[in-house]
């Protein structure tokens, strides 16, 4: 006769897990396990008694909202372990300026390249160009005003 396997527990890098208070009501919090750390993020959200069909319903959606606040930091997390960040707009000749100092601090000589480069950007598309706005198009079309 065949073993029946138990289903596999599903590792989550975040639970979520209730302590119980002196009140007799559960005090709800998440933890986090992440690089061999564990950290805990009190949520201030408590569940009470059920005594009655209200306190039910209030426990109820106090549990979804702690689910929904776990799913949102997982994704948080998985996000930022794939690369995946919220970025904020940044201009092309900031970056390009930026370049030219770290190349400067590396000791690298190709300072008056990068200037003319700013210059030649700067009067090809404007000092407000974002570098979400850069893609092959407008590599194309600056090369082909270059030559």
């Amino acid at each position: 006769m065949p073993r029946v396997k138990k289903p596999a527990k599903i590792k989550e890098p975040i639970r979520l897990r209730m302590k119980e208070l002196a009140n007799g009501s559960k005090s709800l919090y998440l933890d986090i396990y992440r690089d061999g750390k564990r950290t805990y993020e009190y949520l201030k959200m408590y569940l009470i008694p059920e005594t009655d069909y209200n306190a039910r319903r209030q426990n109820q959606t106090t549990m979804a909202a702690a689910n929904a606040i776990k799913s949102k930091r997982i994704i948080q997390m998985t996000n930022g372990e794939a690369g995946i960040e919220n970025r904020e707009k940044v201009f092309l000749l900031d970056w390009m300026e930026t370049y030219k100092e770290n190349q400067a601090k590396r000791g690298k000589k190709d300072g008056d390249q990068i200037r003319v480069t700013i210059r030649i950007l700067k009067d090809f598309a404007g000092e407000r160009v974002t570098m979400d706005q850069i893609d092959k198009a407008f590599c194309q079309e600056y090369i082909a005003t270059i030559y």
